[in-house]
């Protein structure tokens, strides 16, 4: 069958050779469908990239899948069996709350910054998210473990957000919610 359509496509653009000017348009023709097939196909292939270093990036810091509840919270007791009995694919899940505050750091008086502040269980956050891979080291080159760095009334602060605000490992801020 690729023969017969290869010695059709053969003397269809080749076998006008009365009508030259028909001839050329067609060769014309399809060397722009090729080249657009080239750039397309490029295309497709950079985007496929691109999706699969973004889908990276962001379930370093998301899970998979979030399930909201606007209004009331969510009872996370009456959720979790039906969850693990429903959906056995599921292998762990993270309960959350998100927040939007304001964060003063206690140096100064200006409070301009508003944050979203997700309160999470770190125990079960770092089966979910890789957000522990993505903290720095401490002072003495070790890394802490999400459990460690949230206790004792502490917050884990990006280092934009830091640089913003002026703040330091271990400066006090004041939440404002």
């Amino acid at each position: 069958m690729n023969r017969l359509s290869l010695l059709l496509a053969w003397r269809y653009l080749w076998g006008a050779k009365t009508k030259r000017s028909i001839n050329t348009v067609m060769i014309i023709a399809f060397i722009g469908i090729a080249i657009g097939a080239c750039a397309l196909t490029l295309t497709v292939a950079i985007m496929q990239g691109f999706e699969h270093v973004t889908h990276e990036q962001l379930q370093s810091i998301h899970a998979q899948i979030i399930i909201r509840a606007y209004g009331n919270p969510i009872n996370m007791q009456t959720l979790a069996p039906v969850l693990q009995e429903e959906f056995p694919e599921i292998a762990a899940f993270a309960p959350s709350a998100l927040q939007q505050v304001f964060i003063k750091n206690d140096t100064n008086d200006e409070m301009s910054a508003l944050v979203g502040i997700k309160g999470i269980d770190p125990a079960k956050e770092a089966q979910v998210t890789k957000l522990e891979q993505k903290l720095n080291r401490l002072p003495d080159g070790t890394h802490a473990t999400l459990t460690d760095l949230l206790s004792k009334n502490s917050i884990i602060i990006g280092e934009k957000l830091a640089d913003s605000l002026g703040l330091k490992r271990g400066d006090n801020v004041t939440l404002f919610y």
